[in-house]
């Protein structure tokens, strides 16, 4: 980090600066323009205020979110949208590396919440009936139960979760596919959820 005098850091209008030598705490960090406090002990000292206050702090700032609310969402949203590849790649990382635990995880709260799991059960029912066409035929409908069928064999020779994958989401942004067997195809159950309702060649 560059250092730079406070004096020249006012001159520039900078908030902060950054002497190169430490405090009388020891900590070599960025110091406040406006008093030359030093950045680490401030916020070693809000950290003692906030563990000392606990209660204090969060009614106030339970009392102060309405007021702020409009304000957080609107920056949250905005903060979303321009770092959103960002977001989504992070997310597929993540269940990359711990999809076992979510597996785990996603089982024991459908346990604990049977009722809204039972909700989102119905929602994707529903996305099926209304994306499957009426002038599918009978083997139409017998090639989409082997698939389903293809994958529970595959789960169980060999140890690894598959699902049947919509290769054109029912449900996306830019295009909505259909219930139908060319549409349908059994993968594993982590690219599967990675992929999400995203479009990707097959």
């Amino acid at each position: 980090m560059k250092t730079i005098t406070r004096t020249d850091a006012k001159a520039l209008g900078l908030i902060r600066y950054f002497t190169g030598q430490p405090c009388k705490r020891g900590h070599i960090a960025e110091r406040q323009t406006s008093n030359t406090a030093c950045i680490e002990c401030h916020k070693a000292n809000a950290r003692a205020h906030y563990d000392d206050n606990v209660e204090k702090v969060l009614a106030q700032k339970k009392a102060r979110y309405p007021t702020i609310r409009d304000d957080r969402i609107t920056y949250n949203r905005d903060y979303y949208d321009r770092n959103r590849a960002a977001f989504s790649e992070r997310n597929r990382t993540y269940y990359v590396q711990h999809s076992d635990q979510i597996a785990v995880s996603g089982k024991r709260r459908a346990k604990e919440n049977p009722d809204a799991f039972a909700a989102r059960d119905a929602r994707k029912r529903a996305r099926k009936l209304q994306a499957t066409p009426h002038w599918l035929t009978d083997g139409d409908y017998a090639e989409i139960e082997a698939i389903y069928a293809y994958a529970r064999r595959l789960t169980e020779q060999t140890g690894v979760v598959h699902h049947v994958d919509h290769i054109v989401p029912l449900k996306s942004k830019f295009v909505c596919g259909l219930h139908v067997p060319w549409n349908l195809r059994a993968i594993p159950a982590k690219d599967n959820m990675s992929k999400s309702n995203k479009l990707i060649g097959s």
